[in-house]
């Protein structure tokens, strides 16, 4: 039927790039080829080089420009991006075009690059964005400002989404392609899939993109289970924190060395002894891991988790029924950390906070007792429990060959079918 280019990784980790090769192992049911135009060749090379799946170097851009180390809404993302310098956005999207040339794909599916989306536009290619939400802003002008604390001039926000939007508009323009009148026009004019619940969408429920659920690679990594006789069960995902904040990681262990109490700690990238010790108190188990751990399995029976913010995780907690503790070190797990307020099943603690070992156990056993956040949690997993990570994928692959179909129609047929809901 076609070829799929998958562009990026979603969320440019390693489970995200699994749950990407899943979805290409449905598409070659359907006999269509999939090539990943990827961001990290080592983790390409970790995730897809045993399978049959094609992939090769995403353009890459070398800013020579000053980078925003904070930035305060999504333009300044994009301007980190090289958005601001007509030159090097001209570059990047001829770069992009001559990969679609080489590859000749149906359909491009974006994950998390605006360049490779405005190269779809450019080529007037069908574009899906797949996203947990953080990376797709919603159809808002102007764009959202991400770090409310941080001050910025109304006239420098107005004066950067210009320049952004006249350089993608001057690439339109040549191409002879239709203009934006607002920079969330270049997302809204894809397909848009928030692999996520609405409940944990960022930028709260949005009316033209479809959830579709949590996505993550099946069934992977080593199985665990809980000790029998644990009271208590609280799982530790830490993805950020064991590479970053050595101390954070041993003041929120320290926070769950309670009497009768299990916890497994997964701490994926870490070095042993670079942090945490397992099993200190006295009646307490505690269990750390370094490798890949399928903490799916481990959901079923835990009374309480703790994260430093991965959306995946959060929403696999939110379907399992389980109550969560966010301690989150950037934007996007301060906004999840807020999400989880929001829905009641859930909520943040401040690295910087003083005392965090302190305020952690306190909150452990607020949670525990008063149980309206597990009474919440529990009421959020029955609203979806007709949800499963199955049809997550089947929603996605649908959507994917329904497109790749209509792409493969006449030109005068195509238009009227591609205004209809995809499947």
């Amino acid at each position: 039927m076609g070829c799929i280019l998958f562009a990026g990784e979603l969320d440019g980790n390693r489970e995200g790039l699994a749950a990407q090769a899943e979805i290409a192992a449905a598409l070659a049911e359907r006999d269509m080829r999939s090539v990943f135009a990827v961001r990290s060749m080592t983790l390409a090379n970790a995730v897809l080089a045993d399978s049959k799946w094609d992939f090769l170097q995403a353009p890459r851009h070398y800013l020579l420009l000053p980078l925003i180390a904070e930035p305060r809404n999504y333009v300044d993302s994009l301007l980190n991006r090289g958005f601001g310098d007509a030159h090097l956005l001209a570059a990047q999207a001829d770069a992009w075009q001559a990969t679609i040339r080489a590859v000749k794909p149906a359909l491009l599916v974006v994950c998390g690059l605006p360049e490779a989306l405005l190269a779809a536009r450019l080529a007037g290619l069908p574009a899906i964005q797949l996203s947990r939400g953080f990376d797709m802003p919603p159809d808002s002008d102007p764009l959202p400002v991400l770090r409310p604390w941080v001050e910025q001039s109304s006239r420098r926000r107005k004066a950067d989404e210009a320049l952004v939007l006249g350089n993608i508009n001057a690439l339109l323009a040549a191409a002879k392609r239709p203009h934006l009148t607002a920079l969330h026009q270049l997302f809204a004019s894809a397909v848009r899939l928030l692999a996520t619940l609405p409940e944990l969408d960022p930028y709260a429920t949005r009316k033209r993109c479809r959830y579709v659920g949590p996505l993550a690679a099946i069934a992977h990594g080593r199985r665990l289970a809980w000790p029998a006789a644990a009271k208590r069960r609280v799982l530790v995902h830490l993805s950020q924190l064991p590479q970053t904040n050595r101390e954070a990681v041993n003041s929120i262990l320290g926070a769950l060395e309670r009497r009768d109490s299990a916890t497994i700690a997964l701490l994926p990238g870490s070095r042993a002894g670079a942090a945490g010790k397992a099993g200190v108190a006295a009646g307490a188990q505690q269990f750390i891991h370094r490798s890949e751990v399928d903490w799916g399995g481990l959901l079923t029976q835990a009374d309480i988790a703790v994260f430093d913010g991965d959306p995946q995780f959060a929403a696999h907690c939110a379907l399992a029924g389980v109550p969560l503790i966010c301690t989150p070190q950037s934007v996007e797990g301060f906004q999840m950390a807020g999400c989880l307020t929001k829905a009641g099943i859930g909520a943040g603690v401040g690295l910087v906070a003083p005392d965090l070992r302190g305020r952690l156990r306190a909150m452990l056993e607020e949670i525990e007792s008063g149980g309206e956040e597990a009474r919440a949690a529990q009421a959020l997993a029955g609203a979806w429990v007709h949800r499963s990570e199955l049809d997550a994928y089947s929603s996605v692959v649908k959507t994917i060959a329904r497109l790749a179909f209509i792409r493969g129609l006449p030109r005068r047929v195509a238009p009227l079918l591609r205004r209809a809901r995809p499947a």
